[in-house]
């Protein structure tokens, strides 16, 4: 009688821990696929690290991945060290958005008024003078977009999505990264994806805040 007890105890165990599984089975992927991303994004990281340290230029499209590391780890002082030393070794204008976007991140963390503006007005900075090194105007305007969405900056997000697309009609191909160019179809569909992103605007913009220092 104890023996049946047991095993009928054991089944209603495995029974609910089958309901659970399945229950939370989206909440399962979505974590397995997440940590599958972070390792494969973790390996990646190191392997960009060393290219770079053993004196090795980097790509626009590395360095954004590095930015993406960075940010998604919450590394953002050991990413604007690195980011600097990037932009002192081969002046890439990855380099600069890259610190300007953790820049951001610092500013919304940062319980300190005074550091609160001081790092938004570094972002901002950074973000200018990233506009300014890159070598295709297209792009510059569609990459200074994302960076004032990172700022929540709606007006000024619109305004360099509409001048990246009226820049874009100049030219046969648009650079979107180091020797990759696409055509004007294929930019209109990379500014549209981008767009979807932002439909449903909210926030508020965080120049606003320096402006009325």
């Amino acid at each position: 009688m104890k023996k049946n007890k047991t095993v009928i105890v054991a089944v209603l165990i495995a029974f609910v821990a089958i309901v659970l599984v399945v229950k939370n089975l989206d909440r399962l992927v979505d974590w397995y696929q997440w940590r599958k991303a972070d390792i494969g994004a973790q390996t990646k990281h190191g392997e960009t690290l060393q290219k770079f340290m053993t004196g090795n230029k980097l790509s626009s499209t590395e360095i954004s991945q590095l930015v993406a590391y960075y940010y998604l780890t919450s590394k953002e002082d050991e990413g604007i060290e690195l980011f600097q030393e990037i932009r002192q070794k081969q002046d890439s204008y990855m380099a600069y958005f890259g610190l300007s976007e953790l820049y951001v991140v610092k500013a919304n963390i940062e319980k300190s008024v005074e550091l609160h503006r001081e790092f938004i007005l570094k972002a901002y900075n950074y973000l200018s003078e990233g506009f300014n090194k890159v070598p295709d105007k297209t792009l510059a305007y569609f990459m200074r977009a994302k960076g004032y969405a990172i700022l929540g900056c709606s007006e000024p997000y619109k305004d360099d999505i509409k001048k990246s697309l009226e820049e874009s009609k100049k030219v046969k191909t648009v650079m979107l990264a180091d020797g990759f160019y696409v055509d004007q179809t294929r930019f209109a569909e990379a500014v549209e994806n981008e767009t979807k992103q932002h439909k449903d605007w909210q926030g508020t913009c965080l120049l606003d805040e320096i402006r009325r220092k």
